[in-house]
């Protein structure tokens, strides 16, 4: 078990912004990062904290706050496009993000993640028609994806060496996830390849429900 957690939101009378505490329950809140700001993960190597804001001249951009240090935050992805959902790969080496730099959909792309915080320019893009959430299998070796249409992908990929390699992506089921395409925390994948998914319920062509106004007057 992790021996410490990450969130955001406000902690009792404290400001507003993404703080720690352990995991077990025991001990205060710590302060690591005033504002509204959105915790995303800690790096492999627990040196730093990856969040993501909204700039103020920029859109959605990715940051790293060092936990050892100075603790002066580092800008990762800042651009005029959005850049966000940052994940370092398992073995730390490569940062996955969606973005929308092409000026129409959102997709996905990988670059190298160094150790000093900064990223490589060896960008590499790996979706083809929309990807707005993935997620990193805990082995390293795939990357998995929604499509615009819903179609959960997985993308083989070798991380260890000194370049990025990946083979096609291939379509593994349809989804219904309770985002859609839009935000939150649509999905994530279990150690042992299981995907938790937040799932609609019933069918989807079931009419949609009906409101009754004034419903009391049918009372009398």
């Amino acid at each position: 078990m992790a021996a410490r957690i990450s969130y955001c939101g406000r902690a009792r009378n404290l400001a507003r912004g993404i703080f720690e505490q352990p995991s077990n329950g025991v001990g205060e809140a710590k302060l690591l990062v005033p504002g509204t700001v959105f915790s995303r993960q800690y790096s492999p190597d627990g040196r730093f904290l990856l969040y993501w804001k909204r700039g103020e001249k920029t859109r959605w951009d990715d940051w790293l706050h060092p936990l050892t240090g100075d603790g002066k935050d580092i800008p990762l992805l800042s651009s005029p496009a959005d850049e966000g959902d940052a994940l370092i790969s398992p073995n730390g080496k490569w940062l996955g993000y969606v973005s929308d730099e092409t000026g129409g959909e959102y997709e996905l792309y990988v670059r190298s993640f160094k150790e000093d915080g900064t990223l490589g320019t060896d960008r590499m893009r790996i979706s083809t028609d929309g990807a707005l959430r993935f997620a990193w299998s805990r082995d390293g070796q795939h990357l998995f994806f929604t499509q615009r249409d819903g179609q959960m992908m997985s993308v083989a990929v070798k991380t260890g060496g000194q370049t990025f390699e990946k083979e096609p992506a291939k379509a593994l089921f349809a989804t219904r996830m309770m985002f859609g395409y839009g935000g939150g925390e649509a999905f994530d994948v279990t150690p042992d390849g299981k995907f938790l998914i937040g799932t609609l319920i019933g069918e989807p062509t079931a009419p949609a429900p009906t409101i009754i106004l004034n419903w009391q007057a049918a009372l009398k």
